[in-house]
C-alpha cells in the first residue's frame, strides 16, 4: 500500500489544481477580464481536467484490482499443476 503513496498525493495535486484553475476562471469572467467567446472554452477545460484528474485513479484502482484477481487465479493453477505433479511420482 505504501508504493501507491506518490500516485495518490499526485491526484489529490492534480484536483486542487484543477479547481483552482476553474475558480480562477469562474473570478476572471466574474470580473470581465476574460472574453466571453472564451469563457466556456476556459470553462470546458477547467471541468475536464478535473474530471480526469478524479477519473483517472478509478480507472487504476479498477486495473489494480483485476491484476490481482488474475495473479491469485495463476497461483492457484500453479498450486494444482504441482499438486497434480507431485501425486503423479
Amino acid at each position: 500500500m505504501f508504493s501507491y503513496q506518490p500516485l495518490y498525493t499526485l491526484q489529490l495535486l492534480a484536483a486542487a489544481f484543477s479547481l483552482a484553475l476553474l475558480a480562477f476562471v469562474i473570478e476572471a469572467i466574474r470580473r470581465t477580464h476574460l472574453e466571453e467567446r472564451y469563457a466556456l472554452l476556459w470553462l470546458g477545460a477547467a471541468g475536464a481536467l478535473f474530471i480526469l484528474s478524479v477519473y483517472r485513479p478509478l480507472v487504476l484502482s479498477a486495473q489494480r484490482d483485476a491484476i490481482r484477481r488474475l495473479t491469485q487465479a495463476v497461483a492457484l493453477l500453479e498450486h494444482r499443476v504441482h499438486e497434480q505433479a507431485t501425486s503423479a511420482l
